[in-house]
């Protein structure tokens, strides 16, 4: 067996101790070399398989937070629109407060002298039609900037925030101005045709009536319901016109008249035409007597029997604390008035 340069024979050691054994291995055995070589290769090509899947894995987790971030910014943007919504909404309430405080006015201003109506109508319409271009203004631009922001959520695909809140609060919007716009238009100067009603009554009088000298408040309501037909609050806002004097001023045996002005004569459609007194100091209405603009409607009509306890007692007790102790007049307008 040759020996090499260390004396060693050839082929006896456990290996190759010199680096131009390694050399000679490799060019008298191949194939297990090339098998090194290919892995190293392939650590190489690993290693940088994992460092581009390392700095890919950052630029998603990067792209990923940006993401996230506009989506944070962008449900601010939500959060502060909702807010400022709010505070519109907050605006307008208070500017129909203030419409219906005008409308408190002008229902006060009924038994005001023409002149003075006129000038107090002409400053509440002139409020009205101020109050109401500022809700068509807060309107359009809250539609608008609702629609906006609408769109720019879609475009995301973000929930709406609070969305049916917003739409739901321009509907009533919607509906007040409406409503503003109805009652401009009614309270609109303009002139109009008044009625002259005059009532007639008569208060009995002797030892045996009961009521001649009543203090109370007497009402003649025109109503499209029997009082008997429904509970208190039902007759109660069944009354399509009321009428009332006092008592006192009705002396027994004397007849006494009173004057109403009106502008609609619809109550004279009503079915029923009735009688009573919320107070308890009962009072003996003998007949009524009624004309509109000199035409007669009723002449002297009896005001019995009365509709309760005593069908000739005092008229009293119309209240719901005493339903069932009232003592009233009623019949079907319709069939006593004349034509």
């Amino acid at each position: 067996m040759p020996e090499t340069l260390s004396g060693v024979p050839e082929g006896s050691g456990p290996g190759p101790k010199e680096p131009f054994d390694l050399i000679d291995k490799v060019r008298r055995e191949p194939v297990p070399a090339m098998l090194v070589v290919g892995f190293l290769v392939a650590s190489a090509l690993v290693t940088l398989g994992l460092q581009l899947l390392g700095a890919h894995s950052d630029a998603s987790r990067d792209k990923l937070e940006g993401v996230e971030a506009r989506y944070r910014a962008q449900l601010e943007v939500c959060a502060a629109r909702n807010t400022r919504y709010e505070n519109d909404f907050g605006d307008l309430r208070t500017s129909i407060e203030g419409c219906r405080k005008e409308n408190e006015k002008l229902v006060s201003l009924q038994g005001k002298s023409g002149t003075e109506r006129e000038q107090a109508l002409a400053g509440t319409i002139e409020q009205l039609n101020s109050q109401l271009e500022i809700a068509r203004d807060r309107h359009k631009l809250l539609t608008q900037q609702n629609e906006q922001l609408r769109l720019r959520t879609t475009q995301l695909a973000l929930p709406e925030p609070r969305a049916g809140d917003a739409h739901r609060e321009i509907s009533a919007l919607q509906q007040r101005i409406n409503t503003l716009e109805n009652q401009l238009a009614q309270t609109q100067v303009q002139p109009q045709t008044t009625h002259t009603v005059q009532f007639e009554v008569l208060t009995a009088s002797g030892v045996s009536v009961k009521g001649d000298e009543s203090k109370d408040f007497i009402t003649i309501c025109f109503s499209s319901m029997k009082a008997g037909a429904g509970d208190p609050g039902s007759v109660i806002s069944s009354s399509v016109a009321e009428f009332t004097f006092w008592a006192a001023q009705a002396n027994p045996s004397q007849p006494y008249a009173f004057t109403k002005t009106v502008r609609d004569l619809s109550f004279l459609d009503a079915r029923f035409i009735r009688v009573f007194n919320q107070g308890g100091d009962g009072w003996a209405g003998e007949w009524i007597s009624m004309t509109v603009d000199g035409k007669e409607v009723l002449t002297r009509q009896p005001l019995y029997p009365r509709l309760g306890p005593d069908p000739v007692g005092g008229i009293e007790k119309f209240t719901p604390g005493e339903w069932t102790k009232k003592a009233y007049w009623e019949a079907d307008f319709q069939q006593v008035r004349r034509r």
